[in-house]
């Protein structure tokens, strides 16, 4: 099978949102419309791209229970970087770790997570949501069925998280 966006399983979704889609913030009684996901995973793939990120290069998104860590994560598969969820306590107990396992070239965290340790040379920080424009011509970008989508940590027996692949 050729690159296509359709392969790009962000964009897979991404086109399944209807007009009455919304993402729930329930903890916090917020809803984000169709027309906000949309311009919010385009907003996070294009300041991924605008700083140099290339295909296939691996961030690690801080996730909380919160909308912002979601739609990073579908921004940077839009991308077509691979995300790597880590839940911000391990991120900043052993992300570093982590970060050097799968050669990741940026971290994405919501709010102002301490991670001193992201302040190594090498690593990009994004903080916060990107918000685009609902009309951005961002294209997704191209992937296979069989190109590497994410990489999900287990929980470890060993204590130690593994990385295991999934694809798009």
């Amino acid at each position: 099978m050729n690159d296509s966006p359709e392969s790009n399983f962000a964009t897979r979704l991404f086109e399944r949102l209807g007009p009455n889609s919304q993402l729930i913030d329930a903890a916090r009684g917020e809803t984000i419309s169709t027309s906000e996901i949309r311009a919010s995973i385009r907003g996070t793939a294009a300041a991924f791209r605008s700083a140099g990120l290339q295909f296939g290069d691996r961030v690690l998104i801080g996730c909380s229970l919160s909308p912002a860590s979601t739609l990073a994560y579908l921004g940077a598969m839009y991308a077509g970087l691979v995300p790597v969820p880590l839940e911000e306590r391990v991120l900043q107990a052993t992300g570093e770790s982590i970060c050097i396992q799968p050669v990741a070239k940026a971290v994405w965290t919501d709010r102002d997570v301490d991670c001193k340790w992201v302040n190594r040379p090498g690593v990009l920080h994004f903080r916060g949501t990107y918000i685009g424009s609902p009309e951005s011509s961002l294209k997704p970008a191209p992937r296979r069925e069989s190109d590497l989508a994410a990489l999900m940590p287990t929980s470890g027996s060993t204590g130690v998280p593994r990385l295991v692949r999934v694809t798009h």
